[in-house]
């Protein structure tokens, strides 16, 4: 699997903001606005695909493991 560094994160969604370099939006808030929406994402998809990812029996709800 490709990892992307952060920082090339940064530099793509500061391409996007028309903001080369921090004038408006710093790193951290820019970092903190991905991390809220990488959570809604998953909380999302476990939404519609939770079963998916749990095991269940009579007593356990357990995250599956890959």
């Amino acid at each position: 699997m490709a990892v992307t560094a952060l920082a090339d994160i940064l530099t793509q969604v500061r391409a996007q903001l028309r903001e080369p370099t921090a004038r408006f939006w710093g790193d951290e808030e820019l970092l903190s606005i991905m991390k809220h929406g990488i959570h809604d994402l998953w909380g999302a998809v476990l939404d519609v695909h939770g079963e998916h990812y749990l095991t269940v029996d009579d007593t356990n709800v357990s995250v599956v493991a890959d």
